[in-house]
Parts: C-alpha cells; sequence; structure tokens
C-alpha cells in the first residue's frame, strides 16, 4: 500500500474490500472511492447467504453499510467483528446517524472504525487507509 500523491489522499491499496450495501446509489460512490483508492470492490446485497460467501473467502476489509437500525445487518456486523473467522478483516461501519448509542453499538459489534454519512469521499479514503494500514 504507498500514497502516491502530493496531499496522501490519492493511494494504491491492493486490498479486497467486500462492500455491502443495500442502496444501489450509496453502493456506486463506495465502490468508486474503494477503486479510487486501487483496490477491488466487491459489491454485495446483504441477503442470507451474505455470511457464507465471506467465510468462503474473506476479504481484507467490509465495507458494511447500515441505514437506520437494520436487525439483520447489525447481526452480520457482529458476525464479522466478532469471529475468529474473520480476525484479519477490519470492520468499518457506515451509518446514517451518528447519536452516541449507534457509535457505541458499532464499537460493540466490532468495528474497526465507524463513519457517518453523508459521507465526504475524501475522509473514507482516509480512514480506509488508516485502518488497512493499522492492520497490515
Amino acid at each position: 500500500m504507498s500514497l502516491n500523491s502530493e496531499n496522501g489522499t490519492r493511494a494504491t491499496l491492493g486490498s479486497k474490500i467486500a462492500l455491502i450495501c443495500d442502496t444501489p446509489a450509496v453502493s456506486r460512490m463506495f465502490e468508486a472511492e474503494i477503486a479510487a483508492l486501487g483496490g477491488g470492490a466487491r459489491p454485495m446485497r446483504y441477503e442470507p447467504a451474505t455470511l457464507e460467501a465471506l467465510r468462503a473467502d474473506p476479504p481484507d476489509m467490509v465495507v458494511a453499510v447500515v441505514m437506520g437500525r437494520n436487525p439483520a445487518m447489525q447481526c452480520l456486523c457482529q458476525n464479522i467483528g466478532q469471529s475468529d473467522t474473520f480476525a484479519r478483516t477490519r470492520l468499518m461501519v457506515v451509518q446514517d446517524s451518528n447519536r452516541a448509542i449507534d457509535q457505541r453499538r458499532a464499537e460493540a459489534l466490532g468495528a474497526d472504525v465507524q463513519l457517518k454519512l453523508p459521507l465526504d469521499a475524501a475522509a473514507f479514503r482516509k480512514a480506509a487507509m488508516e485502518v488497512l494500514a493499522e492492520y497490515a
């Protein structure tokens, strides 16, 4: 992973990143940002088979976009954030709320980083680079 611009916001990852998002417009935005970083995005919608697909080929990082209090998505995040299978996988939880309880919930689920929508592209790139570099 290397920074390759004067301001440090453009980087090359080479990481496998799973993007779990049920909102097509938001998913496209994240896919574009992951591609700009040089990472390979694997977009997925949440469905019962998502966890098994991730277990079969664990990514370097999961970006989980949680809209509202989606219990199924929170359960998926908990399985990723607290499972030995995903010990080397970083979990970024992106939520549409930034209340203190939502931050605590993301931490309890095992998130390595928690961000709020709407999300500034530079903030996403910075957070992704930091969390992946920290655990490289």
